[in-house]
């Protein structure tokens, strides 16, 4: 039953947020959130303390159901210069077409170290969040972790519904080693690899257009 409640509830997120990054996990019932692994406390894991934000595409090969939007092959193109940093996101939705880039800025956290915000706007909402860059070898992996309902504030444990992993490749597909390797990272963040999807299904969407209307950018095949 707390199950079937749960995906009713995410289906229902999607809905009213198809065209935001995230999917936002703290309303959510209090009977689904009765269940709590108090011995996850992703704070003491370890994070990149500087990610770079002139390292161009990313690829999303495998990440959790919930969280941002639910695309597959999504992709990011992530710009910077010295004194700004921005980004799109793309991928496909459930018809596998491509959904309109969401355009915003991105930047990282000197305290605490490891995290990076994001900024953006998709028609009339803004949305800022943030993620962890738990690790990145920039020429071929990165994995990325956050959590969207805080138990204990002061020990940062998530709960089990609002965490969310995703795995970032430079390329489309990657070897097995290197997703075993992501894996072990998310795992660290009790991210199990028992709930992340692979989702480079089709190929990647295009992202390299910085000056599009986003009411009017043609959706592809």
């Amino acid at each position: 039953m707390i199950c079937f409640k749960l995906c009713v509830l995410l289906i229902t997120l999607q809905s009213l947020h198809c065209l935001t990054l995230r999917n936002d996990l703290i309303a959510l019932d209090p009977q689904i959130l009765a269940s709590v692994n108090d011995d996850c406390d992703p704070s003491t894991i370890p994070v990149m303390a500087n990610f770079d934000m002139k390292k161009s595409k990313w690829f999303e090969l495998a990440k959790s159901a919930g969280g941002y939007i639910d695309v597959s092959d999504g992709v990011w193109l992530i710009e910077g210069t010295n004194t700004s940093n921005k980004f799109l996101y793309s991928g496909r939705d459930n018809n596998q077409h491509c959904i309109r880039p969401i355009k915003g800025k991105i930047s990282a956290s000197k305290e605490p170290p490891g995290l990076v915000n994001l900024s953006y706007k998709t028609y009339s909402t803004h949305v800022e969040e943030t993620v962890r860059v738990l690790f990145t070898d920039y020429v071929s992996v990165a994995v990325i972790y956050t959590c969207f309902y805080h138990v204990h504030h002061e020990k940062e444990v998530c709960h089990a519904a609002g965490l969310f992993g995703a795995i970032w490749t430079r390329k489309p597909h990657v070897d097995v080693e290197v997703y075993e390797k992501a894996i072990q990272y998310l795992e660290m963040a009790c991210v199990l690899k028992t709930t992340l999807i692979i989702r480079n299904v089709v190929g990647p969407c295009r992202v390299d257009h910085w000056d599009f209307r986003i009411d009017d950018f043609q959706v592809v095949i």
